[in-house]
């Protein structure tokens, strides 16, 4: 016999409840935004969200910096397909049954 417990037992609030509906409701728009810059009020808000939720906001600002995030975000790009187990890994998570042949 066996017992078998999916994830870990915690509780559940309003919020998170709303939080996990909202994965199957979202989209990405790879639009361009509107040159308005974000209000510092915004800004704030999201930085002390990050931070309750154990993480950092880092706003880029100004074409220089924008450029230099575009270059590390290449690098990493470049560096992660070049590694054959994150290659497998995201196979397996696109296309489970296919994967297993390539492993």
């Amino acid at each position: 016999m066996a017992r078998v417990h999916l994830g870990f037992k915690c509780d559940t609030n309003a919020e998170d409840i709303l939080l996990f509906n909202a994965i199957q409701k979202r989209r990405t728009n790879r639009q361009a935004f509107l040159p308005d810059p974000v209000p510092d009020a915004l800004v704030a808000t999201l930085t002390r969200i990050a931070a309750e939720e154990g993480a950092w906001l880092q706003v880029v600002e100004g074409e220089e910096a924008r450029y230099a995030a575009a270059d590390l975000v290449a690098e990493a790009d470049r560096l992660q397909w070049a590694d054959k187990q994150f290659r497998i890994e995201l196979a397996e998570w696109l296309h489970p049954t296919i994967a297993h042949m390539h492993t």
